[in-house]
């Protein structure tokens, strides 16, 4: 379970990285003709934060399962 939380963080932030690099390459080449695309991908940017910090709230929270029936 833990190790299909860590592969999930770690695609979810390498699909993050690359979409936010995309997003500013993309947004100096068009912000002034096409503003309302730039302002849609970074839309799915935050959404994809908020996936993310979900997945790292979700992985703590499974952690401290695991480690506290460790003690038990």
């Amino acid at each position: 379970m833990c190790r299909l939380l860590v592969r999930m963080m770690e695609q979810a932030g390498e699909l993050l990285s690359g979409i936010i690099l995309h997003e500013k390459q993309y947004a100096t080449k068009v912000i002034t003709v096409h503003h309302y695309r730039v302002i849609a991908l970074f839309d799915r940017a935050i959404e994809l934060i908020y996936e993310m910090a979900a997945l790292i709230s979700e992985f703590i929270k499974a952690r401290f399962a695991h480690s506290f029936i460790g003690f038990m």
